[in-house]
Formats: C-alpha cells, structure tokens, sequence
C-alpha cells in the first residue's frame, strides 16, 4: 500500500509541476496571492515527489514526508480551487465537490500512514 501511495505522490508531483510550468509565464499578471499559492503549489510538489519515492523504497522518512505533503497540499487545492484565488482547471461548477473529493483522500491517506507507523512503532 505504501508503494501505491508513493507512486500517486508522484503522479500528483507531476501534475503539480505541470501545472507550475502552465503558470509561470503569466505569471506577473497575478496579483500577490495567486502567485504564493502557485510558488506553494510548486514546493509542495517537490515534497509530492521526494515522498512519494521514499514510500516508493519504503525509506523511514518517507511516511513522515508523505503526511505533510498530504496535509499542506489539501490546504493548497482548497484555497486555489475552493476559493479560487490562484488559477487551475477545475470547472467552478463542480469545485467544492473536487476540494471535498481531495480532503477524503488525503484524511484516509493520512489515517493509513498514521496507523502504519504507530503499528510499527508498537
């Protein structure tokens, strides 16, 4: 399971950094929020990534790394998709029901990843 979770870390990394690259020459034109929260998404990316390939190889800081990741990136997609102060592709329509989708995930993620490591700890 940890294998699984490090490879969506990573694709989310991915996603992330796509989104950053899209961002970026527009990136004079957005008022000070929206360029925070597009940095933000950025350096949480790179967390995304560095653990998810720690779970990946199942490296003790990994389960850590993946938990704050986990935790600061549903805080970002809620400000930049709930409120929409940065921008991203989700249709406004249906952005409260993304963000809600995404904190499900992330709080099952975390209670797996909390649960594993006080299992281990025990």
């Amino acid at each position: 399971m940890h294998r699984l979770l490090g490879a969506v870390l990573i694709g989310e990394a991915a996603i992330a950094g796509l989104a950053t690259l899209q961002s970026l020459p527009a990136l004079p034109g957005y008022d000070a929020i929206a360029v925070v929260l597009i940095l933000a998404r950025a350096g949480v990316g790179a967390l995304q990534l560095t653990s998810g390939v720690l779970l990946m190889e199942k490296r003790a800081p990994g389960a850590a790394l993946a938990r704050l990741a986990l935790f600061l990136s549903a805080i970002v997609t809620t400000m930049t998709v709930g409120f929409r102060w940065a921008p991203s592709d989700v249709y406004y329509w249906i952005r409260w029901q993304f963000v809600a989708g995404y904190w499900t995930y992330a709080l099952i993620a975390l209670a797996y990843l909390w649960r594993s490591a006080f299992s281990r700890s025990v």
